[in-house]
């Protein structure tokens, strides 16, 4: 490896292995580099024999720079930058060169080292055969509370979600980004603090131009994630802390999909269907909508069941689209359910089963406004006989909820 860009990469790689990332922060982000004592930047460059014997008598710099030689199997600290990537690794033989170097990070450990207690966090959630999250999420707070930068983003992104610890992480999420500017080359962060304006995480206030801020930065640039670009297509289509721009949000939401986004495949499709911020193509639409049913993604499903049902951008399929409605049923939609309902009933794109129909209307209704709205239609003194009703169907009812898990 470049021996300057070494010391720089033992840091970095110690967030990428915890929270996925695929980028690395460039060189210029020296806020990794202030984290590298002086004794360790000397072993990092030193022979294997200096680092191991060095190590072997309790040295903490000398303990975490073997640790990580052993981990990469680069006990001589020769190898270049590609080298350190997981693609060329079976699992089985990154977990056995992680075993061997946990003993070493773990003394380091015992000695307070940050860093040290940061990768044990990544070796016990991701490295070893019976992974502990438990463990892991212990070894990353006391990264972070022995001022690890890089263990702050990640115990921050991984316990936003989490109520009774979410106060705290986005402590370490704000304080690693006064540290270093995380905000250029980590989208992981970046989307972490979205979600903190975006959903009131934290206790945090709805914050859209707060938001809006770190969505720019995981959605925009090299290192981007479909999620963080749908979130903030969402944003430019309403305007929230942003000026509404439906061709952006449009634009968004197609690398988004293009991404594998279950959410903006629908979205996409709907802005074709609609010709909001693209030219309306009821075909483009209907191709979207189908990927995003088959990524099970309800709205999409129902929505492919709808253009079935009515031939947008296909030929007419009534089976067809009762089948996915179906699909969506048993996802636990009321709002398919309801179609089901309807179908059944009318026999269209089905068997009638006026029965059955009814049955499915009432489960539906629960939850459904427009299932009432349908069972009036079908039942002249509905609201008045509703209860009666219930009793009446109480065999076909048991068996839609039997059926599709209501």
């Amino acid at each position: 490896m470049q021996k300057l860009g070494r010391n720089f990469q033992i840091v970095v790689l110690a967030i990428l292995l915890a929270v996925g990332i695929t980028s690395f922060a460039q060189d210029t982000n020296t806020g990794f580099r202030e984290e590298v004592s002086k004794t360790q930047k000397y072993y990092d460059e030193a022979s294997r024999e200096i680092v191991e014997s060095a190590a072997n008598s309790g040295d903490v710099d000398a303990l975490f720079v073997w640790g990580y030689r052993v981990f990469w199997d680069d006990l001589d600290g020769q190898k270049n930058d590609e080298d350190f990537t997981f693609d060329n690794i079976e699992g089985s033989v990154l977990s056995a060169q992680a075993a061997r170097a946990i003993p070493w990070f773990e003394k380091a450990a015992k000695l307070d080292h940050a860093e040290s207690m940061n990768w044990l966090a990544t070796i016990f959630e991701k490295h070893i055969p019976e992974p502990d999250r438990e463990k892991a999420i212990q070894y990353l707070e006391l990264s972070a509370e022995a001022g690890s930068s890089a263990a702050k983003v990640n115990y921050g992104i991984r316990m936003i979600d989490d109520e009774a610890k979410a106060n705290l992480a986005l402590k370490y999420l704000l304080e690693a980004e006064a540290e270093v500017d995380w905000t250029v080359n980590s989208p992981d962060f970046n989307m972490a603090l979205f979600r903190v304006y975006s959903f009131e995480l934290a206790e945090q206030k709805y914050d859209p131009v707060r938001a809006v801020s770190y969505g720019k930065n995981c959605a925009y640039g090299e290192y981007i994630l479909p999620e963080c670009q749908f979130l903030l297509a969402r944003y430019y289509q309403k305007g929230w802390g942003v000026e509404m721009n439906v061709v952006e949000a449009a634009q968004l939401f197609e690398v988004s999909a293009n991404g594998d986004n279950s959410a903006a495949q629908w979205y996409l499709g709907m802005a074709y269907l609609n010709g909001e911020g693209v030219e309306k193509n009821n075909k483009t639409a209907y191709s979207w909508v189908k990927r995003s049913a088959e990524n099970e993604y309800i709205d999409g499903m129902i929505s492919f069941a709808v253009m079935n049902a009515l031939g947008e951008g296909t030929e007419i399929n009534p089976q067809l689209s009762f089948k996915w409605y179906e699909k969506a049923t048993y996802l636990g939609s009321h709002h398919a359910l309801r179609s089901i309902g309807y179908m059944l009933y009318t026999g269209e794109g089905s068997v009638v089963d006026e029965e059955v129909g009814v049955a499915a209307l009432v489960v539906a209704s629960e939850e459904d406004e427009l299932a009432i709205n349908a069972l009036r239609e079908i039942i002249d003194d509905y609201d008045i006989r509703a209860a009666e009703i219930a009793k009446e169907y109480a065999v076909p009812i048991a068996e839609v909820r039997t059926k599709y898990g209501f």
